[in-house]
C-alpha cells in the first residue's frame, strides 16, 4: 500500500519549512514576525517551556499537504478527513471540525477537550492555562508566513493542524490564546503550522482498499512501537557495550564536522514501516509505506539487486560518495552532506539506551524474514557497515532519503 493515489501532485508546493525564527521582533501583539535564526539552546532559541515547566523543542512548521501525506491537496469537502498522514504507527493527526464525528469520535479535540472538562470556542483563561499545562501541554508556537518569510504570533498563539478539511483552500486546527481555545479554528492549507498526534483507536469503519493500514498493523500487543531515548553519553564505557538510564538535561549531539543535531526517538522496524514489518516474512523485500514526510522514504538495504544499483539505496548512495565498509567509509557517513550521529539503540529488556556517542544504528526498509530485517552499523571498532542483518524489535534510528 502507499498513498500515491492522495499524494499532493503540485510540484510549486513547497511541503515544509525548518521555523527557525526567534520570539523576538514580534511587537506588543504579535503580528510584527521574526527572521533572526534561533541556535539550539535551553537558554532561548527554538527551545521552548510549557506553563508547567516542560521544554519542548519548537520545530517544523508544515503546509497543510505535507501534514497529511499530500491528501490535503485533493480533497475539497468540507468536514472530510484526509486520509493518511506521516505520524508514527498507532497516532494520527486528530479530527477538527464543526458536527457530527468531529465532536463525538475519540479522536476529536473537542471529544479529548469535553473527557478532560475543558471549555472551548468561548473557553476561559482556566481552560487555556489546562491546555497548556500537562498531559497536553500544548506550547505557542505561532504560524509562518510565507510572503514574508516569517514566524508570527510565537508569543502569543498555538496553532496546530487537524486532519479535517473545510473547502479546497482552508482546513480546521486547534487555536489556542492566553483566555480561550478554539479547536474549530479555519486557516489557509498554505500557511506553515505546527503538528501534534493524538493515540489511533481503529473503530472497523474507514474506507478504503486495503482499509486503512489493517493488513500490515503489528497486532502482537506486547510490541512497545516507539521508545523516547533519553538516555545520556554516561557509563558507556570504552567500548559503549555499558547501558545509561540518566536522563539527559539536553539531547543535542554534535556530528564530525560540527553540526548540532537532536538524538530523538528510537523505533522498531514495526513502527518505522507503519506497521508492515509485522507482516512481511519474505527476504529482501521492501516494505511498502513509511511514515517519512511525503517526497521522502527509508532507505533500501539489503545484500544484491536493487539494493545496490537503485538510487534510493544506501549502498548506491554510498557507493556515489565513495564511501566503503572501512574506517574512512565510517568518517564520510558521519561528515556533511550525510552527518549521521552516533546514536546507539534502545535495549528494551534492561530498559536504556547503549552504544551511544560509539555506534551509529540506522533502519532500513528492506525486510530479511518474519524476525529480522537489513540496517546500517557504524561504529569505532568496525567502522562502516552497510547491511547488518538484526531483529525487529531492536529499536534504532531512522534517516530519510530522497525519493526518485
Amino acid at each position: 500500500m502507499t498513498v500515491a493515489p492522495y499524494k499532493d501532485t503540485d510540484v510549486t508546493h513547497d511541503h515544509t519549512y525548518f521555523g527557525r525564527g526567534c520570539s523576538n521582533g514580534w511587537g506588543t501583539s504579535g503580528e510584527g514576525g521574526s527572521q533572526t535564526p534561533c541556535v539550539d539552546s535551553d537558554a532561548g532559541g527554538r527551545y521552548v517551556t510549557t506553563y508547567d515547566g516542560e521544554t519542548q523543542k519548537n520545530g517544523t512548521y508544515y503546509h497543510y499537504q505535507a501534514a497529511t501525506s499530500g491528501s490535503g491537496g485533493t480533497i475539497t469537502t468540507d468536514n472530510a478527513i484526509s486520509r493518511d498522514s506521516f505520524c508514527p504507527l498507532g497516532w494520527q493527526m486528530p479530527y477538527g471540525g464543526t458536527g457530527g464525528d468531529y465532536y463525538n469520535k475519540s479522536r476529536s479535540w473537542n471529544y479529548l477537550l469535553t473527557t478532560y472538562s475543558i471549555g472551548f470556542d468561548d473557553g476561559t483563561t482556566a481552560d487555556a492555562t489546562k491546555i497548556k499545562s500537562y498531559p497536553f501541554s500544548y506550547v505557542y508556537s505561532g504560524g509562518y508566513h510565507w510572503p514574508t518569510g516569517r514566524l508570527y504570533f510565537q508569543s502569543k498563539n498555538g496553532f496546530n493542524w487537524s486532519s479535517t478539511i473545510v473547502t479546497s483552500a482552508r482546513a480546521y486546527n486547534l487555536n489556542t490564546y492566553a483566555s480561550s481555545i478554539r479547536p474549530t479554528y479555519t486557516d489557509n492549507k498554505a500557511k506553515g503550522i505546527a503538528l501534534r498526534c493524538v493515540r489511533i483507536f481503529i473503530d472497523g469503519t474507514v474506507e478504503g482498499d486495503p482499509a486503512d493500514l489493517t493488513i500490515y498493523i503489528d497486532t502482537d500487543p506486547s510490541h512497545d512501537l516507539s521508545y523516547y531515548g533519553n538516555g545520556c553519553n554516561v557509563g558507556w564505557g570504552t567500548d559503549g557495550s555499558t547501558i545509561s538510564h540518566t536522563p539527559c538535561s539536553t539531547r543535542l549531539v554534535t556530528t564530525v564536522d560540527d553540526e548540532t543535531q537532536k538524538n530523538g526517538t528510537l523505533y522498531h522496524f514495526q513502527a518505522a514501516t507503519s506497521g508492515t514489518g509485522g507482516s512481511m516474512t519474505t527476504g529482501h523485500t521492501n516494505s511498502p509505506d513509511t511514515f517519512c514526510p511525503l517526497g521522502w522514504q527509508l532507505p533500501y538495504s539489503g545484500t544484491g539487486g536493487d539494493y545496490y544499483d537503485k538510487s534510493r539505496s544506501w549502498r548506491y548512495l554510498f557507493t556515489t560518495y565513495n564511501y566503503n565498509d572501512d574506517a574512512q567509509g565510517r568518517t564520510g557517513v558521519l561528515s556533511y552532506p550525510l552527518s549521521y550521529i552516533q546514536a546507539g539503540s534502545f535495549d528494551g529488556v534492561r530498559g536504556g539506551i547503549y552504544g551511544q556517542e560509539n555506534a551509529a544504528y540506522y533502519i532500513s526498509e528492506t525486510n530479511r524474514s518474519s524476525t529480522d530485517y537489513f540496517r546500517t552499523w557504524i561504529n569505532n571498532i568496525n567502522a562502516l557497515q552497510v547491511t547488518q542483518v538484526i531483529t525487529k524489535a531492536f529499536q534504532s534510528a531512522i534517516r530519510y532519503v530522497l525519493e526518485f
